[in-house]
């Protein structure tokens, strides 16, 4: 049944992240009231990776009517500033301007205009709109030509090396919703960014560790590394004639790369031209050069603990075949201006991506 890479029981629940003007003064024996305050003008846009600029200045306040009347009331408050590159948070609203002069004929002059607020970085955050930011972001390329016969679905592929690798994100089985949790374990099951399945076709799907190895729920847990049922190589949740790669794979190919691109660069050269945000240290853009189209996107994480997606736009995380100790595994990440590939540790209860690579 392994061979064919047939469904063995399986899954768990994934881990762990936008007037009036004016009164004018009554002319009589009484001194006139001030004027009311300008309206706010409208917000600046969030910026990408700094603030947006600032909004358009509030309208003054009118001048007070009498003789020695007070001076127009002061400047409209500016409006909040749009959302930023990801839609969290908007900026913050402008101060006010300056109260009118007084005591002057023909009344005060107006009051100064409210700056308006500016704009905050955005991030791609956790989002609700299908991760339509992220996506929106990237190039849409050629349909790939290794066809998964489980389901129809078309994937690219690129040659490294000696290595034949899939150049997309694993999109295989049906989705759940991740406050639901992958716990079927009768059925291949997926989490997509968002809890929308359009966003898999694009970014592939999240995997807990057990679900991507075709293992039990149980495999999860603190109790259970299932070491025993790992087979070399792994297929895992991967179509017939690919498998999960183990560290040696993932070894090969970041040898193979860094020997062309130079040490510790195998990161940038593999991550994806658009859709990363700036480095968060050194500044700057955060993209890759994606010089072997193996087009790493930066899909994030389903963390369990927060119930969210987190860290879209930052990180890309990749289950590694290889053996585990209870609760935990291997996994390699790849960061925003981050130059080289990171090997760490992960949850199991993570929902992470799934790169397979042929037999």
């Amino acid at each position: 049944m392994r061979g064919s890479n047939a469904r063995r029981l399986s899954f768990a629940i994934g881990i762990a992240w936008l007037p009036a003007l004016v009164g004018c003064g009554e002319s009589s024996d009484a001194p006139p009231p001030a004027a009311s305050s300008g309206q706010g003008g409208a917000g600046g846009s969030g910026g990408g990776s700094g603030a947006g600029t600032g909004g358009s200045s509030g309208t003054s306040g009118q001048a007070g009517s009498s003789t020695g009347g007070t001076g127009g009331g002061s400047g409209g408050t500016g409006g909040a500033g749009a959302a930023g590159k990801g839609g969290s948070p908007a900026g913050g609203a402008g101060s006010g301007g300056n109260s009118g002069t007084g005591a002057m004929a023909g009344g005060g002059s107006g009051g100064g205009a409210g700056a308006g607020g500016a704009g905050q970085a955005g991030a791609w955050g956790n989002t609700t709109d299908c991760a339509e930011t992220l996506i929106d972001a990237l190039t849409e390329l050629p349909a790939g030509t290794m066809v998964d016969a489980r389901d129809g679905r078309a994937y690219r592929t690129v040659q490294i090396g000696t290595q034949n690798w899939m150049a997309e994100n694993l999109d295989y089985g049906t989705r759940v919703d991740g406050a639901s949790g992958q716990t079927d374990d009768s059925a291949a099951e997926k989490y997509c960014v968002d809890d929308c399945e359009a966003a898999c076709a694009t970014l592939g799907g999240l995997y807990t560790w057990a679900e991507a190895f075709g293992l039990p729920t149980a495999c999860n847990g603190e109790d259970e590394n299932c070491v025993a049922d790992i087979t070399d190589p792994e297929p895992g949740i991967c179509p017939d004639g690919w498998h999960l790669p183990d560290e040696d794979d993932w070894d090969l190919l970041e040898a193979t790369v860094e020997a062309e691109v130079g040490e510790f660069y195998a990161g940038e050269a593999l991550r994806s031209l658009e859709g990363w945000l700036d480095d968060p240290i050194l500044g700057g853009d955060g993209n890759g050069t994606d010089a072997y189209d193996f087009r790493v996107l930066p899909v994030g994480v389903y963390s369990v603990p927060y119930v969210n997606f987190g860290l879209l736009g930052e990180r890309a995380y990749f289950w590694v075949s290889s053996p585990s100790s209870s609760g935990v595994s291997r996994v390699r990440i790849f960061g925003n201006g981050q130059r080289a590939i990171t090997s760490d540790s992960a949850t199991k209860v993570q929902g992470l991506s799934v790169r397979c690579i042929e037999d």
